[in-house]
């Protein structure tokens, strides 16, 4: 392909990416991402796109088809468009992974970007490990401000990329995890061996319910190696911020019947996994994650715009569903989170579900995690009022 430039004389191939774009409605950003594409600069790679036509309502199919006759064509892409009926973001995303035929997969949103020197670093860091590869690699994350063109590198995860690249595993770094896709490339054949898929069930949260599952089973299949992250912060993957906050990461976590799936079918899941293979608990970089995932739950609970309107029999599944996945993580690395600032009371209050009455010294945890217990709509009192409390001692923002 003519990406690969003239570095491809030796003796080392290329490395052969498979990107999935899922799409559904997404017409309008579609060109952004296209020429997003045809901007990269050259480096050890060939590209396969497989664009997967969720049923979307719009020209998504036509305007990528185009783009592969045309433009992709010319730059010297492969791929093609795949259209099947509506089934939702993991049917979709299980679509892209029969069909493709890389070495490396990874599934970007087409409503985002990707920076001129994406590919490329990706695919050097690859090819320096090519004897010892890591069993994901995780580009960094900048958010793109639709309102006024700003990117911004806000991401709350990254600190992990102030060591510059590297290849960690997660025994060594716990703060080195991530619970997304889009950014993150992954061995095709090892995805496949491992027999991990999306659930399809999941319309959110369908990625990190996929990462954690890939990263603790290549671990148990290593014979007790712990996974190994490649992380390349020069590598940038633009996500979109919508003016319209008309996204399900925008729109998800504002619904009880999501938070409740989430718990039920990422959170606990997760934890048992992650127990089962961990003497009876969670590894600490799967209790990070988990932890970090719910970090918006406790938040939206102090902000009026974003308060849940909770539903008595959703609540209960929540509520049951959240005390027995952070019943499997060790109350020390709860109480040692440290991955971004979280608002110390919701550390209280996980400590309070962990709390087995074990001799483990929870101070008012257990006060906190009884309180708070008994219904969700009733704590937001304590919770602002606590909050505040928190942020005079602090002397700065909670979040």
């Amino acid at each position: 392909m003519a990406r690969s430039g003239g570095e491809l004389n030796g003796p080392a191939a290329p490395v052969a990416f498979s990107l999935v774009a899922r799409m559904y409605g997404v017409a309008q950003y579609l060109p952004d991402f296209l020429s997003s594409l045809d901007s990269q600069e050259p480096g050890p790679y060939t590209v396969e796109c497989l664009f997967v036509d969720d049923g979307s309502p719009d020209e998504s199919g036509r305007l990528a088809q185009a783009w592969l006759d045309g433009p992709g064509a010319a730059a010297g892409f492969t791929g093609r468009v795949i259209r099947q009926p509506n089934m939702g973001p993991s049917a979709a995303a299980n679509t892209g992974l029969d069909a493709a035929g890389g070495e490396w997969i990874s599934w970007p949103d087409p409503d985002d970007r990707l920076d001129p020197g994406y590919l490329a670093a990706v695919a050097e860091l690859i090819s320096a490990h090519r004897d010892d590869p890591p069993t994901i690699v995780d580009a960094k994350l900048v958010a793109l401000v639709e309102e006024t063109g700003e990117i911004l590198d806000e991401y709350i995860y990254r600190y992990k990329y102030q060591a510059g690249e590297r290849v960690v595993g997660l025994d060594a770094d716990p703060t080195a995890v991530t619970g997304r896709t889009n950014n993150v490339f992954f061995p095709l054949q090892l995805v496949r061996r491992l027999g991990v898929r999306f659930d399809n069930r999941l319309r959110a949260s369908e990625d990190e319910l996929f990462v954690a599952s890939v990263l603790l089973r290549a671990g148990a299949e290593a014979a007790g190696r712990v996974a190994r992250v490649g992380l390349v912060p020069q590598a940038r993957y633009i996500y979109r911020r919508r003016l319209a906050r008309d996204g399900l990461a925008d729109q998800a976590p504002r619904q009880s019947q999501f938070l409740a799936t989430h718990v039920e079918l990422v959170a606990l899941p997760l934890a048992r996994l992650g127990a089962s293979l961990n003497g009876g608990r969670t590894p600490r970089w799967l209790t990070n994650l988990l932890v970090g995932t719910e970090k918006w739950i406790f938040e939206n609970e102090l902000n009026p715009a974003t308060r849940v309107d909770w539903r008595r029999p959703v609540e209960r599944r929540f509520r049951r569903a959240m005390r027995q996945a952070v019943a499997l993580m060790d109350p020390a690395d709860i109480a040692a989170f440290d991955m971004f600032a979280f608002p110390p009371l919701g550390i209280e209050f996980l400590l309070g579900l962990a709390d087995r009455r074990r001799g483990v010294p929870l101070g008012a945890a257990r006060m906190f995690g009884a309180r708070l217990l008994v219904h969700p709509s009733e704590a937001r009192r304590v919770l602002g009022k606590l909050a505040r409390k928190w942020r005079q001692r602090l002397g700065r923002r909670t979040s």
